[in-house]
């Protein structure tokens, strides 16, 4: 079955989730393209507003659609993910919180990894273990 089989397999409320993570995974990565660095580490390391609790999603299923959006919209990494997981997050009422950190590779390169923790938990970037913490959101970037 195609995607856009799928699509309508889903129920309404999914639908609406995933077309709002595909606008936030979109507008996300024009913030990290147009931005300066700079910029871009001042608006992750910032608080977001956090709207009141709505129950329709939970913050898992926010994070299987910023998932899928991110499958559909080009050049977007982590970060890109981690900023609209954010925003996401908050309009439907969870705090969370960007971390950035890095670890050597193989080639004993320093490779970076952005995350979303809600919840006590990461509801987005995976398996971050082998990752050293450089930025939260407790940690306002001051250039």
């Amino acid at each position: 079955m195609g995607a856009v089989g799928k699509l309508f397999r889903l129920s309404r409320d999914d639908r609406w989730l995933l077309l709002q993570a595909l606008v936030a995974v979109a507008a996300a990565g024009v913030t990290v393209r147009l931005l300066s660095p700079a910029a871009v580490l001042k608006k992750v390391s910032g608080k977001a507003i956090t709207q009141s609790r709505n129950s329709l999603q939970s913050s898992v299923r926010i994070a299987w659609a910023i998932s899928i959006a991110a499958r559909y919209v080009p050049g977007s990494k982590c970060l890109v993910q981690a900023i609209a997981g954010r925003q996401l997050l908050a309009k439907y009422g969870f705090p969370s919180e960007i971390h950035i950190g890095v670890v050597k590779d193989s080639r004993n390169w320093l490779s970076a990894h952005a995350w979303v923790e809600a919840e006590g938990k990461t509801v987005i970037g995976g398996d971050i273990t082998a990752y050293v913490p450089l930025l939260g959101a407790h940690q306002e970037y001051r250039p």
